[in-house]
């Protein structure tokens, strides 16, 4: 990517600004979001009950190792770098604030079923889309035009299979998307080939 090509700082800024907002707004945001989940529980479909659990791991670390590797083997060694630094650093931002912000799982605010294991740590931000949504920050520009829209559609379908799968509210997922957005970003800029 050349220098003029990398993204700027002040977007990615105020992604994590909005993040962190929501994050302390997520008490208000409550019953909002507990309806939002309910909403999509109550539709859930054989189909999807068999496919989202398969579908939210596409936003774990192990994504990122898996992502890294295949980049690695196909000779794409800093791009495999690039997506295993920023895959990571999403997953750490998302895992100190989960502690900063502290909010409690669906299941732990009522009767709500689950249909991955229980994951460790808080709910807010979701880890999952940051994830996700750092490892598509990477790769998309280094593709065709033609297959990037689908694969950028990629991390708000991990976002929405956190909540279908019971682990998160809406505003976790939204909040979790804009992490990695802004992680991706950041990382782009800062690794830019002068």
């Amino acid at each position: 990517m050349a220098k003029d090509d990398r993204p700027g700082i002040i977007r990615p800024l105020l992604r994590l600004a909005a993040a962190a907002a929501m994050g302390n707004a997520s008490g208000r945001m409550l019953q909002a979001d507990e309806r939002a989940r309910a909403r999509i529980a109550s539709n859930r479909r054989p189909l999807f009950d068999e496919w989202m659990p398969v579908l939210t791991d596409l936003g774990s670390v192990y994504a990122v190792g898996a992502t890294a590797a295949t980049l690695w083997l196909g000779g794409k060694r800093r791009l495999a770098r690039d997506v295993a630094g920023a895959g990571m650093l999403a997953w750490a931002i998302a895992q100190g604030a989960k502690k900063a912000f502290d909010r409690k799982r669906p299941y732990h605010a009522g009767d709500v079923e689950m249909l991955v294991r229980e994951p460790a740590g808080t709910s807010f931000p979701s880890g999952h889309p940051a994830v996700a949504q750092a490892i598509v920050g990477i790769v998309a520009p280094e593709i065709p035009a033609l297959l990037r829209g689908p694969f950028e559609a990629l991390p708000r379908m991990v976002a929405f299979s956190r909540v279908y799968v019971g682990v998160h509210y809406p505003s976790d997922v939204m909040a979790g998307i804009l992490v990695g957005r802004s992680v991706a970003d950041l990382w782009r800029h800062f690794t830019a080939r002068s």
